[in-house]
């Protein structure tokens, strides 16, 4: 395995008709599935905001909080709180 990460999927919930992606394990959803001005519109701004954010294979465990990491480029809502 070349461990690149794939980019998650834009699928459809069935039980509610709505278009959904699920990243991090979370769902989130889109809008009437395959409505071009809606759901896939927000797919798109939902993976250009993942691509920004995900993981890179440089990332260095975090201090005291346990399974998160910090990346280059990455800033916590903390660093904010600190720079504002």
């Amino acid at each position: 395995m070349s461990g690149a990460v794939r980019q998650p999927a834009y699928s459809f919930h069935k039980a509610t008709g709505q278009a959904r992606v699920t990243i991090n394990r979370r769902d989130i959803y889109l809008g009437p599935h395959n409505s071009p001005a809606e759901s896939l519109d927000r797919y798109s701004d939902v993976i250009a905001e993942w691509r920004i954010r995900k993981p890179s294979e440089r990332c260095e465990p975090r201090g005291k909080v346990e399974g998160r990491r910090v990346c280059s480029g990455e800033r916590s809502a903390v660093d904010d709180r600190r720079a504002g």
